[in-house]
């Protein structure tokens, strides 16, 4: 029986390998997108607590304590700014890089595709040529058996 070869099994290969860089750019991007996420959590709950002394304990604070906060305040406002364009862009890259994963794959299930149908084109020739093979053998058995039975005498 003959093997199976397709002949684009080299594109293949290279389809799968383009998937499994887009699929570590992928787990790149959702790293850095996870760290800003991370980090504007982290100031956002910073901010809420600096405010929520500001508003509770206003009253008790000096006024360099409250100047102190105040800036502080100021600051992490800006800080929260930064990171949320920080976080933007890493969302950004994050679905740019699954848009390429999505198409990689799309590209290699292509091939794949085109594998599986070469696949059942040569499993139905190989069938094809077996089934050919009985008959031709069963064929030659009966011209055999006939010109035996012509020999004896005809059938009986």
């Amino acid at each position: 029986m003959a093997t199976f070869h397709f002949r684009l099994d080299p594109v293949l290969v290279q389809r799968k390998r383009i998937v499994e860089r887009e699929q570590g750019l992928v787990a790149i991007a959702q790293r850095a997108h996870d760290a800003a996420l991370a980090e504007f959590r982290r100031l956002d709950g910073e901010f809420a607590e600096n405010s929520r002394i500001l508003r509770h304990e206003h009253a008790r604070l000096t006024t360099d304590e409250l100047v102190l906060l105040y800036g502080h305040i100021s600051y992490l406002d800006r800080a929260m700014d930064a990171a949320k364009r920080d976080l933007d862009l890493r969302k950004s890259e994050l679905d740019a890089a699954m848009y390429a994963l999505h198409e990689a794959m799309k590209r290699r299930k292509v091939v794949e595709t085109l594998k599986d149908h070469a696949l059942d084109a040569f499993r139905l020739g190989e069938m094809r040529r077996e089934q050919n093979e009985l008959d031709d053998g069963n064929a030659r058995r009966d011209e055999r058996r006939s010109a035996l039975d012509a020999k004896k005498g005809g059938p009986r």
